[in-house]
């Protein structure tokens, strides 16, 4: 039968190999060439425009913005997300609410984005303009996009529209979870048990 030969190890030899792969270690992070630091461009910026520049600086040489640019930069606010310049173009929007209203309305039902159309449709919650009771319950019936229906849902309920009540019980059934939660909530402020 085989047997394999017995090994000796002295005492230091672990010890020796430990600190022999450390000083291999050291000797490479030291040796290997750094990474070139990134280029820091010249004066304060932001994603590549220099944020000492106010952007509305030269919004008198130029006029005033045409609604149509107004809707357009509220727009691409919604669509990046920034909560700050949202609420600032938001209040820029309600400032002079009777110019901007149809374009709003226009972009909540026609809008090619669900993020857009759902952030107008809650301008028109904001504002507490319950004659739009109706509109909200036909996007609940025709828009495809959940945020959007979770809106109307809120409308409703927020609105009190107890005629509608049967679209919004319907929601109930979503798959959904937050459609169905903005639908329970929406019954229990018509006072309706959902």
């Amino acid at each position: 039968p085989f047997q394999a030969p017995e090994v000796r190890v002295k005492r230091w030899a672990l010890p020796a190999a430990a600190i022999l792969i450390v000083a291999i270690a050291v000797i490479y992070q030291t040796s290997r060439p750094k990474p070139s630091a990134p280029r820091k461009p010249e004066g304060p910026t932001f994603r590549g425009a220099p944020t000492n520049v106010d952007p509305r600086a030269n919004k008198e040489a130029a006029g005033p913005e045409t609604t149509e640019q107004v809707m357009e930069r509220w727009r691409m606010v919604v669509l990046r997300g920034d909560a700050r310049s949202w609420f600032a173009t938001q209040d820029e929007l309600f400032a002079d609410w009777p110019r901007f209203r149809p374009h709003a309305l226009r972009m909540a039902e026609h809008d090619s984005s669900e993020r857009v159309r759902a952030r107008n449709l809650n301008l028109f919650i904001l504002r507490k303009e319950r004659e739009l009771v109706p509109f909200f319950a036909e996007r609940l019936q025709k828009d495809p996009s959940v945020f959007v229906r979770e809106n109307c849902c809120r409308a409703l309920g927020e609105f009190g529209a107890r005629e509608h009540r049967d679209l919004v019980r319907a929601c109930l059934s979503s798959e959904s979870r937050s459609l169905s939660n903005a639908a329970r909530e929406a019954l229990l402020k018509m006072g309706e048990t959902p």
